[in-house]
């Protein structure tokens, strides 16, 4: 999820259709946004932009009182077992956030200084 999340930072910010990014490699993207800023562009790069926009997306979310326990699911989706394969099993969000907050590399949701200053958001 979260290298979707990078991806869609970049190309939103580049006003870019999200259907495209299903059908176009990034390395694509590179090479266009290096031909229109001059500026050397890889993979990798594209996701290290998108990285530190979602996570200065996810930093003033913070700011304005976006914390721990603001990532949430309507109550169903937590008592209620899904439907087809997922009939016998409810979200269990709480481990999923666990997870995804230690790979964002995150404090219960939000983003640490130490994580804006890697990404060259604050010095």
């Amino acid at each position: 999820m979260a290298i979707f999340q990078n991806v869609y930072g970049f190309t939103d910010s580049a006003d870019v259709c999200k259907f495209g990014t299903f059908a176009i490699p990034l390395d694509v993207y590179a090479a266009l946004y290096s031909g229109v800023t001059g500026v050397e562009l890889d993979a990798d790069g594209l996701l290290k932009i998108g990285e530190r926009i979602y996570n200065l997306e996810r930093h003033y979310n913070n700011l304005n009182g976006f914390r721990e326990g603001s990532d949430c699911l309507p109550q169903r989706f937590l008592e209620e077992p899904g439907t087809g394969a997922a009939s016998e099993s409810v979200c269990e969000l709480e481990e999923m956030l666990e997870e995804y907050y230690k790979l964002r590399g995150w404090e219960k949701g939000v983003v640490p200084e130490e994580k804006l200053r890697e990404l060259s958001i604050i010095e």
